[in-house]
């Protein structure tokens, strides 16, 4: 666990070195692997490779230029003096974009390595089954406002660095412009625990869906196993997360965040 509070620094990333997607993925599995979601995707004993063939679809469909949009928190390294070390990261899909929503994220996330790496069954799910039920949850909850709107799709901190604000900070770029354009912001959340989280800090739970898992797993906290997975669309109103002093800048470095989600 970190012992003081870190100098973090955001920042959107459009071009990042085989390095920095590396450091993204490492936070991503680190972040989620012990959760309930990813492991009723994958199964329960889903490798590290697993995981990371999974989320570097994300990566790559944020990373086309236009239709989505990668911002990580960075800290100091005090073995390597200048350098940053990667512990949190956000992904966005600005208004008009979605998730897998065009041929050329498509064609960038890399589907048919995905397919070899988790097995057809597991990437049938998720993309036919999984990823089309989130799109229906949508349709229902929001309707035409959520392909006009910012959406965002992964939010992940390194466990020990989750007491400093960091998922606000990655958050708040976004959710400002958002603020500017007069536009709504969606999420979804995966577990009640971080659904009681959104609420806290004034987003809106609009709707949840739930879906069959492949295999049982054990359950978000660790009772009898379970086949059903919900998740909840969350609503984030931008005048709850704009800046007071309306600061427009989208590198910000702070050392303490807004309240942690």
């Amino acid at each position: 666990m970190t012992s003081t509070e870190p100098h973090i620094q955001i920042r959107r990333l459009q071009d990042p070195t085989n390095a920095q997607i590396t450091a993204i993925l490492l936070v991503m599995r680190e972040a989620f692997a012990p959760g309930f979601a990813l492991r009723a995707t994958l199964g329960s004993e889903a490798s590290a490779a697993q995981i990371d063939a999974l989320h570097v679809c994300y990566v790559r469909a944020a990373l086309v230029d236009g239709e989505g949009e990668l911002w990580v928190a960075e800290v100091e390294r005090p073995e390597v003096p200048g350098e940053k070390a990667i512990v949190g990261v956000t992904l966005c899909f600005p208004p008009g974009s979605d998730f897998l929503s065009s041929a050329r994220q498509r064609a960038a996330a890399g589907l048919r390595q995905f397919h070899e790496v988790v097995g057809e069954q597991r990437a049938r799910w998720f993309l036919d089954y999984y990823v089309a039920g989130i799109d229906a949850l949508w349709k229902r909850c929001a309707g035409d406002a959520y392909m006009a709107s910012y959406k965002l799709a992964k939010l992940a901190v390194l466990p020990e660095y989750r007491a400093f604000g960091i998922a606000s900070e990655l958050s708040r770029p976004v959710i400002e412009r958002a603020a500017r354009e007069r536009k709504r912001v969606f999420g979804y959340g995966t577990s009640e625990k971080h659904v009681l989280g959104y609420k806290a800090v004034g987003c809106e739970i609009l709707g949840a869906t739930d879906f069959k898992t492949l295999t049982p797993v054990v359950g978000p906290a660790g009772e009898e196993k379970t086949s059903t997975l919900r998740v909840w669309g969350i609503g984030i109103t931008p005048a709850a997360w704009a800046d007071e002093e309306g600061q427009k800048e989208e590198t910000i470095t702070t050392q303490r965040g807004m309240a942690k989600l």
